[in-house]
């Protein structure tokens, strides 16, 4: 067994379980608010672990990437998807071939990604799924081989 992660609105934001579940803790990381201070999460929308390093990335408020090099002990806010908050993403998802290429899925403003580790993000041209509708992205998966 290893550490389960699950994020929430409210709260604490992000809690941890070393014990398949049985229990959970807060995880209680102090960050930045997007106003110039710390403060602990409010709302956590997506984490995801890169399989290829083991880097793991977290989405929050104002469209802030966070991640952590240390299994969630100490995390750093590495970028902002470009428009903050209208970009807020609600899914991770890492390339399992590429290590620091990130995807971020969002509502409304399509997919972004990220080839430097969260760093910098461009949109993706999956913007549009219907015709005049902005793409709202909940989920993002990579198949088995991992080419999709």
């Amino acid at each position: 067994a290893g550490r389960i992660y699950l994020t929430t609105w409210g709260g604490e934001g992000l809690y941890y379980s070393d014990d398949d579940g049985e229990t959970w803790s807060a995880a209680q990381p102090n960050l930045n608010d997007g106003r110039g201070g710390t403060s602990p999460w409010v709302a956590v929308y997506a984490i995801v672990e890169d399989a290829a390093d083991g880097v793991l990335y977290l989405s929050a408020n104002n469209g802030q990437i966070f991640r952590s090099l240390d299994n969630g002990g100490i995390w750093q806010q590495v970028g902002s998807l470009p428009e903050g908050s209208a970009t807020t993403s609600w899914t991770l998802e890492s390339d399992p071939s590429n290590p620091g290429t990130v995807y971020a899925g969002t509502a409304g403003h399509g997919v972004y990604k990220s080839d430097d580790f969260g760093y910098s993000w461009t949109q993706t041209t999956v913007t549009q799924l219907a015709a005049g509708d902005a793409a709202h992205i909940f989920d993002l998966e990579f198949n088995s081989t991992g080419s999709h």
